[in-house]
């Protein structure tokens, strides 16, 4: 019975964007007509899959989709895990403006550095705020980010962490950063 919902709430999920992007882009049709992805900005030509476990909404009207239970995002620069997902498309341009993860939000993001190495960074928290127009998201609520073998640690409970999509960090409040040595 679960799987058999599961299975209907991925196909009503898929259907619906499938129908409803397309409309809300053609609203906003321009002469230079770009791809439109979910949840990364125009820049990018990669594919965003976004799956749920509970419920899917999507309203025209205000230009957004709530996605609920078990949230899983795929992206060709990030992943999200969280309870609740919450994306609002922008009335200008017809991309994604911004997107509103909450409850056990896991975000990871590998990136390769000037010397080849890949990098593979890991925020957790209760709240990630994610900006389309300049890439940055806010991580809150209990945040970490690790990088590699170091930790960053929010110490106070309005610390917010920034991270942008070239894997910088910034902490706005008390945190404490754990340096492991190399093996």
């Amino acid at each position: 019975m679960k799987r058999s919902y599961l299975i209907t709430s991925l196909r009503f999920a898929y259907l619906a964007i499938t129908l409803w992007l397309p409309a809300l882009n053609a609203q906003n049709k321009t002469e230079t007509s770009k791809p439109q992805d979910f949840l990364v900005s125009g820049k990018s030509n990669s594919e965003t899959t976004i799956l749920a476990d509970q419920q899917v909404e999507f309203s025209s009207n205000e230009r957004k989709a709530v996605f609920v239970g078990n949230v899983r995002v795929k992206d060709s620069q990030f992943d999200i895990e969280c309870d609740k997902l919450t994306a609002f498309l922008d009335r200008q341009e017809g991309g994604l403006e911004s997107a509103i993860a909450e409850g056990r939000v896991r975000v990871v993001q590998e990136k390769k550095g000037a010397d080849g190495k890949k990098t593979v960074s890991i925020g957790r928290g209760e709240r990630l705020v994610w900006e389309a127009k300049n890439g940055t998201a806010h991580l809150s609520g209990n945040a970490q980010v690790q990088q590699g073998i170091n930790l960053h640690i929010a110490e106070g409970k309005d610390t917010v962490m920034v991270l942008t999509r070239d894997g910088e960090l910034k902490t706005n409040g008390r945190s404490r950063t754990v340096i492991k040595p190399q093996d």
